[in-house]
């Protein structure tokens, strides 16, 4: 049943996951963002996701941190499109995605990257506030 459920395309919603590159001076730091997107097909998705970044980024890029300095923002990756599957009434999955390690990391490494996130004080040189 979930396998048939799984590959029934029944709902036009997709998520999109997409990693911005934030850059002050030398310092950068990368954002995961997942999209969700209402669409016809996975191209549709895409589609919208690029014009929505597009616009976020000329509306945001070079726009100064509270220290007057201008942060860079970019798109580094659209990652992946993944199309969203109704759970149930109170379970929606967002987002998933498959990851394979092709590095020389043991898997500690790997996940310990993967989940590394920015501290408060990493993220001051980036606020706008």
């Amino acid at each position: 049943m979930f396998r048939e459920r799984f590959l029934m395309e029944d709902t036009n919603v997709y998520g999109i996951k997409i990693i911005y590159r934030n850059t002050v001076g030398d310092k950068t730091v990368y954002e995961e963002s997942v999209l969700k997107i209402r669409a016809d097909s996975f191209d549709e998705a895409y589609g919208l996701a690029e014009k929505y970044t597009k616009d976020m980024i000329d509306a945001c890029d070079g726009e100064p941190n509270r220290n007057g300095v201008p942060v860079r923002i970019s798109v580094a990756a659209y990652v992946d499109c993944f199309h969203m599957q109704e759970e149930n009434d109170k379970i929606e999955e967002v987002f998933s995605t498959f990851i394979k390690n092709e590095t020389s990391l043991s898997e500690e490494e790997l996940l310990k990257q993967l989940t590394s996130v920015c501290s408060e004080e990493d993220l001051k040189p980036f606020l706008h506030f």
